[in-house]
């Protein structure tokens, strides 16, 4: 007997997009989020249409790290809601040797496991970004 099972490709349910303070300015001036093209590396290419929006399915996973722990932006948005309009899934970049491989040092492996998942498009915006955000986390530093 052979079992079928149906898989959907989607966004989680909650996702989080990394960015620094001036570009989070600039998405809440312009109500828009702007998306990369996947002209690049082989791995920019891995998608459904011409741009993507990089998100994270933790909130401070491997990207968010190499950004430091501060003067940067955490945007928790609803995956639910992108799924209605976007096509989009899970993502692994830097493949699977760069977090396991044996001669690679743990920070690097942690740093490297991104848990991404991206949102596709054929446009390289996406209007009222602010239908999206859930909340805004600002990490800032050097306030006196």
């Amino acid at each position: 007997m052979i079992k079928i099972r149906k898989f959907n490709e989607s966004l989680s349910k909650v996702v989080f997009h990394n960015t620094y303070i001036e570009r989070l300015y600039n998405i809440l001036l312009s109500n828009t989020f702007y998306l990369t093209s996947n002209l690049g590396t082989d791995s920019d290419k891995l998608q459904k249409g011409f741009y993507y929006f990089s998100v994270s399915r933790i909130k401070f996973g491997g990207y968010a790290h190499s950004m430091g722990e501060s003067d940067h932006v955490n945007i928790v948005l609803d995956g639910d809601k992108f799924n209605q309009r976007y096509k989009g899934g899970p993502v692994d970049y830097w493949g699977r040797e760069m977090r396991t491989g044996k001669d690679m040092p743990f920070e690097y492996q942690m740093r490297n496991d991104e848990n991404e998942e991206r949102i596709f498009s054929d446009d390289s915006e996406i209007p009222n970004a602010m239908s999206y955000i859930i909340e805004i986390h600002i990490s800032m530093s050097g306030f006196k």
